[in-house]
């Protein structure tokens, strides 16, 4: 970050940068990675009930925002960082 702001200059005046060096393959490494640093790792790790936020989803609107969000659990994925 620090040498994009060195080149303000160069940049357009909206341009998008994304940090492509964390992804996660399996959908339970960010789990992982927070039970590492807890003081108890033994909490359990359970999935999301995706059923209860479709359900509630036409009624409260943060539940609609995280059904659209949904599909992106289903399969691996890592951000593109090729701009940078």
């Amino acid at each position: 970050m620090a040498l994009l702001a060195e080149r303000d200059a160069c940049l357009a005046g909206f341009e998008w940068f994304i940090s492509g060096a964390t992804g996660f393959e399996r959908g339970v490494e960010m789990a992982e990675a927070l039970l590492a640093v807890v003081a108890d790792p033994h909490l359990p790790v359970r999935s999301m009930p995706w059923w209860l936020v479709g359900a509630a989803s036409p009624f409260v609107p943060l539940m609609r925002e995280l059904w659209e969000c949904a599909i992106s659990g289903k399969w691996p994925m890592r951000l593109d960082n090729t701009s940078l």
